[in-house]
Protein backbone atom coordinates (compact mmCIF):
# COMPACT_ATOMS: atom_id res chain seq x y z
CA UNK A 1 0.00 0.00 0.00
CA UNK A 2 1.51 3.27 -0.50
CA UNK A 3 1.79 6.36 1.38
CA UNK A 4 -1.59 7.58 1.93
CA UNK A 5 -2.25 11.28 1.07
CA UNK A 6 -4.41 13.72 3.76
CA UNK A 7 -7.05 14.59 1.25
CA UNK A 8 -7.21 18.36 2.94
CA UNK A 9 -5.98 20.26 5.39
CA UNK A 10 -7.07 20.43 9.08
CA UNK A 11 -7.97 24.27 9.85
CA UNK A 12 -6.41 24.21 13.58
CA UNK A 13 -4.79 26.74 14.97
CA UNK A 14 -1.50 26.46 13.58
CA UNK A 15 -3.00 26.80 9.95
CA UNK A 16 -5.05 29.85 11.00
CA UNK A 17 -1.96 31.49 13.03
CA UNK A 18 -0.33 31.18 9.43
CA UNK A 19 -2.87 33.47 7.86
CA UNK A 20 -3.18 35.49 11.22
CA UNK A 21 -6.55 34.81 11.17
CA UNK A 22 -8.74 35.00 15.06
CA UNK A 23 -7.94 31.74 16.81
CA UNK A 24 -7.51 30.74 20.06
CA UNK A 25 -3.88 28.69 19.91
CA UNK A 26 -4.67 26.55 22.28
CA UNK A 27 -6.01 22.74 21.81
CA UNK A 28 -9.24 23.48 23.72
CA UNK A 29 -9.81 19.92 25.05
CA UNK A 30 -6.19 19.80 27.26
CA UNK A 31 -5.72 23.61 26.97
CA UNK A 32 -1.65 23.48 26.78
CA UNK A 33 -0.65 22.97 23.48
CA UNK A 34 -0.56 25.14 19.88
CA UNK A 35 -3.43 23.23 18.23
CA UNK A 36 -2.06 21.69 15.61
CA UNK A 37 -3.63 18.57 13.31
CA UNK A 38 -1.07 16.06 14.94
CA UNK A 39 -1.92 17.62 18.81
CA UNK A 40 -5.65 16.98 18.39
CA UNK A 41 -5.46 13.48 16.97
CA UNK A 42 -2.52 11.76 17.98
CA UNK A 43 -0.51 13.96 20.70
CA UNK A 44 -2.78 15.87 23.31
CA UNK A 45 -3.14 13.46 26.61
CA UNK A 46 -6.88 13.35 26.50
CA UNK A 47 -7.21 12.74 23.03
CA UNK A 48 -4.90 9.57 23.39
CA UNK A 49 -7.21 8.55 26.68
CA UNK A 50 -9.81 8.31 24.49
CA UNK A 51 -7.93 6.00 21.97
CA UNK A 52 -6.66 3.83 24.86
CA UNK A 53 -9.81 3.49 26.51
CA UNK A 54 -12.02 2.58 22.99
CA UNK A 55 -8.93 0.35 22.42
CA UNK A 56 -9.39 -1.73 25.42
CA UNK A 57 -12.98 -1.48 25.11
CA UNK A 58 -12.86 -3.10 21.09
CA UNK A 59 -9.80 -5.30 21.66
CA UNK A 60 -7.61 -3.33 19.14
CA UNK A 61 -4.77 -2.79 20.83
CA UNK A 62 -3.45 -0.55 17.78
CA UNK A 63 -5.37 1.97 19.16
CA UNK A 64 -3.37 2.29 22.27
CA UNK A 65 -0.75 5.01 22.03
CA UNK A 66 2.04 3.16 23.89
CA UNK A 67 2.46 1.01 20.88
CA UNK A 68 2.65 4.11 18.42
CA UNK A 69 6.14 4.78 16.73
CA UNK A 70 6.90 8.54 17.10
CA UNK A 71 5.34 10.79 13.49
CA UNK A 72 5.53 13.66 12.43
CA UNK A 73 2.46 13.21 10.32
CA UNK A 74 -1.36 12.45 9.88
CA UNK A 75 -0.90 9.75 7.20
CA UNK A 76 1.94 7.76 8.46
CA UNK A 77 0.29 7.91 11.99
CA UNK A 78 -3.12 6.46 10.63
CA UNK A 79 -1.26 3.75 8.37
CA UNK A 80 1.17 2.85 11.64
CA UNK A 81 -2.22 2.41 13.58
CA UNK A 82 -4.61 0.89 11.15
CA UNK A 83 -2.32 -0.16 8.21
CA UNK A 84 -0.33 -3.74 10.04
CA UNK A 85 -3.82 -5.28 10.74
CA UNK A 86 -5.48 -6.99 7.67
CA UNK A 87 -9.12 -8.48 6.07
CA UNK A 88 -12.18 -7.58 8.61
CA UNK A 89 -9.95 -6.81 11.27
CA UNK A 90 -8.56 -3.87 9.34
CA UNK A 91 -11.30 -2.89 7.84
CA UNK A 92 -13.28 -2.79 11.35
CA UNK A 93 -9.87 -0.75 12.78
CA UNK A 94 -10.17 2.02 10.24
CA UNK A 95 -14.06 2.51 10.35
CA UNK A 96 -13.70 2.90 14.32
CA UNK A 97 -10.59 5.42 13.80
CA UNK A 98 -12.50 7.03 11.80
CA UNK A 99 -14.98 7.69 14.31
CA UNK A 100 -12.74 8.15 16.80
CA UNK A 101 -11.29 11.09 14.60
CA UNK A 102 -14.77 12.42 13.49
CA UNK A 103 -16.00 12.33 17.10
CA UNK A 104 -12.62 14.27 18.70
CA UNK A 105 -12.74 17.16 15.65
CA UNK A 106 -16.46 17.40 17.12
CA UNK A 107 -15.61 18.02 20.47
CA UNK A 108 -13.11 20.63 19.39
CA UNK A 109 -15.57 22.24 17.53
CA UNK A 110 -17.80 21.96 20.23
CA UNK A 111 -15.75 23.24 22.56
CA UNK A 112 -14.56 26.29 20.46
CA UNK A 113 -18.20 27.26 18.86
CA UNK A 114 -20.37 26.40 21.28
CA UNK A 115 -18.13 26.89 24.80
CA UNK A 116 -19.00 23.59 25.78
CA UNK A 117 -17.00 21.11 27.28
CA UNK A 118 -17.77 16.75 27.83
CA UNK A 119 -16.30 15.04 30.63
CA UNK A 120 -14.24 12.55 28.39
CA UNK A 121 -15.90 9.54 29.72
CA UNK A 122 -19.02 10.92 28.01
CA UNK A 123 -17.28 11.19 24.67
CA UNK A 124 -15.83 7.82 25.08
CA UNK A 125 -19.34 6.44 25.70
CA UNK A 126 -20.31 8.12 22.49
CA UNK A 127 -18.19 6.97 20.28
CA UNK A 128 -19.12 3.05 21.61
CA UNK A 129 -22.44 3.97 21.06
CA UNK A 130 -22.24 5.38 17.77
CA UNK A 131 -20.14 2.25 16.97
CA UNK A 132 -22.80 -0.04 18.02
CA UNK A 133 -25.24 2.47 16.05
CA UNK A 134 -22.84 1.71 12.67
CA UNK A 135 -22.61 -1.91 13.46
CA UNK A 136 -26.75 -2.28 13.56
CA UNK A 137 -26.56 -0.11 10.35
CA UNK A 138 -24.64 -2.64 8.27
CA UNK A 139 -20.81 -2.10 9.10
CA UNK A 140 -20.14 -5.68 9.35
CA UNK A 141 -16.59 -5.22 9.52
CA UNK A 142 -16.60 -3.06 12.43
CA UNK A 143 -19.03 -5.69 14.09
CA UNK A 144 -15.77 -8.14 15.17
CA UNK A 145 -14.08 -5.18 17.23
CA UNK A 146 -17.20 -4.11 18.61
CA UNK A 147 -20.18 -6.56 19.16
CA UNK A 148 -20.40 -6.75 22.67
CA UNK A 149 -22.93 -5.79 25.70
CA UNK A 150 -23.36 -1.67 25.92
CA UNK A 151 -22.72 -2.57 29.58
CA UNK A 152 -19.02 -2.85 29.12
Amino acid sequence: MGKMKWPHPVWTADRLLLREWPNNYFYPLCVRNLETAQHLFSVCPITCSIWKSVGDWSRCQHFDPANWPSTDDLPSWFQNITGSLTGTQAEGARSLAILIIWTVWGERNRCIFDDQVKPVSRIIDEIKEAAKLWVSAGAKHLAALVDQPFSE
